[in-house]
């Protein structure tokens, strides 16, 4: 992370998110936890859940948002122009 940066657990909704039904911790690839606001976005799966299967829950937000959604990003930036950084998202992604 660059110098002065903060990391996605200082962000609330992207790498921390709490509420009056559930807590959540997210740790990983920063730039895009914080990009996706994952820990809120797992928060409202799980309460708009009709079953509460977290397993499910976990496979829908991890697997067809957050970790789609990333491949896309990172690969629409390194067709734009290479980025170290965008780099190691990819090789975190994949």
């Amino acid at each position: 992370k660059y110098p002065g940066r903060i990391g996605e657990a200082a962000v609330y909704g992207a790498g921390c998110w709490a509420d009056d039904r559930m807590a959540c911790s997210i740790s990983g690839q920063g730039e895009l936890i914080m990009q996706s606001l994952l820990a809120k976005t797992i928060a409202d799966a799980v309460e708009e859940s009709p079953d509460g299967d977290m397993h499910e829950i976990l496979r829908t937000v991890l697997v067809a948002k957050f970790y789609r959604e990333c491949r896309l990003r990172v690969l629409v930036h390194v067709q734009t122009g290479y980025d170290r950084e965008m780099e190691g998202a990819w090789r975190a992604a994949t």
